[in-house]
C-alpha cells in the first residue's frame, strides 16, 4: 500500500497487505434534538460484482443483523456524476425504537463508498435532507 495519508498526517506501511476499510464516523444532533449520524463507509470493490450486487449482499447481510429491517425505497441514482444506489430502510434496536437510515452506495475507482445517515425514525425528513445535501456537494478524487 505504501503511503497512507489521513487529514492531519502521512505514514508509510510495511508490506503486508493492509487494505483500506476507512470508516469515518460523524456525530450530530437534529433540531428535534435527537443523536444523528453520518458515516462514510470506504473499502475495496468485489471483483466480478456490480453494484447492485453488492447492495444486495449489504441489504441480506442487514437482514441479518438488524431486527425488524425492511426495505422502504431503492433507486438508481446519479451522484457526482457516478452512477449510485439509493436506500431507505428501518429497522429495531434492542430497546424496540425505530430507526431510519439512509445509505446511498457507489463505486469509485476500486472502492466501494457508502455514504449514509441514521436517525430515530421520526427525524426522517431531517435525515434524508443532510444526506441530500452531502452528497450533493460529493467532490470525488480517483
Amino acid at each position: 500500500m505504501g503511503a497512507y495519508y489521513m487529514n492531519e498526517a502521512m505514514f508509510d506501511l510495511a508490506e503486508a497487505g493492509f487494505v483500506d476499510r476507512t470508516v469515518t464516523y460523524l456525530e450530530g444532533t437534529s433540531p428535534g434534538g435527537a443523536d444523528v449520524v453520518l458515516l462514510v463507509e470506504r473499502q475495496p470493490f468485489p471483483e466480478g460484482k456490480s453494484l447492485r450486487q453488492v447492495t444486495a449482499q449489504h441489504v441480506n447481510d442487514a437482514r441479518k443483523r438488524l431486527r425488524g429491517y425492511s426495505v422502504i425505497f431503492q433507486r438508481d441514482v446519479e451522484v457526482a456524476g457516478l452512477p449510485a444506489i439509493d436506500l431507505g430502510v428501518r429497522w429495531r434496536e434492542e430497546s424496540g425504537t425505530p430507526v431510519y437510515t439512509r445509505q446511498t452506495h457507489l463505486a469509485v475507482g476500486g472502492a466501494w463508498l457508502i455514504v449514509a445517515g441514521e436517525v430515530p425514525l421520526a427525524e426522517r425528513e431531517f435525515c434524508d435532507a443532510y444526506v441530500d445535501r452531502a452528497l450533493g456537494s460529493l467532490q470525488l478524487r480517483e
